[in-house]
This record gives C-alpha cells, sequence and structure tokens, in this order.
C-alpha cells in the first residue's frame, strides 16, 4: 500500500509556480504575442499591433519590434509618438544611422520638410 505524499504526486505532480524557473511559457506567449501583432498589422488593424509591438518591445527592445511598432505609429499617422519613439532610439543607439534615417521619414509623413533635411544633414 502506498503512503498519502507518494499517491498525492502521481495523482497531481508537483508543479514549478516560481516565475523565474518556468521561462518556457512565457517565451510561448511572447511569441504568440508576435505572432498576432504581425496578424494585426497585416489586417489593418494597426491599433492593436501597435499595442502589442510596444509591450514586446518594452520586454525585449529588438530591431524587429522597434520596426513593426515603428511603422504602426506611421500608419495610424501618430507622427508625435514615432518622432519621441524614433529620437529615443537615436540617443540610444548613436552612430547608428537607420534610427536617424527613420526619424527624417517621420518628418517627411507629418510634412515638416525643412526638419527632414535637418536629420539629413546628421548624416554627413
Amino acid at each position: 500500500m502506498m503512503n498519502g505524499q507518494n499517491m498525492m504526486g502521481q495523482i497531481f505532480p508537483e508543479v514549478n509556480t516560481d516565475p523565474k524557473k518556468n521561462t518556457k511559457k512565457a517565451k510561448n506567449t511572447d511569441q504568440e504575442n508576435k505572432e498576432l501583432g504581425i496578424f494585426y498589422y497585416k489586417n489593418k488593424d494597426f491599433e492593436k499591433s501597435a499595442a502589442i509591438f510596444k509591450d514586446l518591445y518594452k520586454k525585449s527592445p529588438s530591431h524587429f519590434y522597434y520596426t513593426y511598432y515603428f511603422y504602426c505609429q506611421l500608419e495610424l499617422k501618430d507622427y508625435e509618438e514615432a518622432e519621441r519613439f524614433v529620437k529615443q532610439r537615436v540617443r540610444q543607439r548613436k552612430g547608428n544611422f537607420r534610427y536617424v534615417i527613420d526619424l527624417g521619414y517621420v518628418y517627411l509623413q507629418d510634412d515638416k520638410t525643412e526638419m527632414a533635411e535637418e536629420a539629413d544633414t546628421l548624416l554627413e
């Protein structure tokens, strides 16, 4: 006959509830959110896509998440948010001209030609 403790372990296996050790679930959730964000973007639901990619970018600031969030802001014509977001990246990644070009592009989309030309001088 089994004692109660061994029997309970067979019926209800021990589950790790420590979030530091249980990272597989979090990664799956981020992957699912990434796929959902792409789905919304492809279906032109830019508000939902932007919300997802902003959250993912905060957790893990990758160029992939940056790009989707940036283009969502442009599609939404939220040029102030796009400008703020890109300027933050320019400060973080000094010398990376990709973000200076993105900043100039935001200004062009927002009909701020003079500011776009000023951003262009940073490339020289």
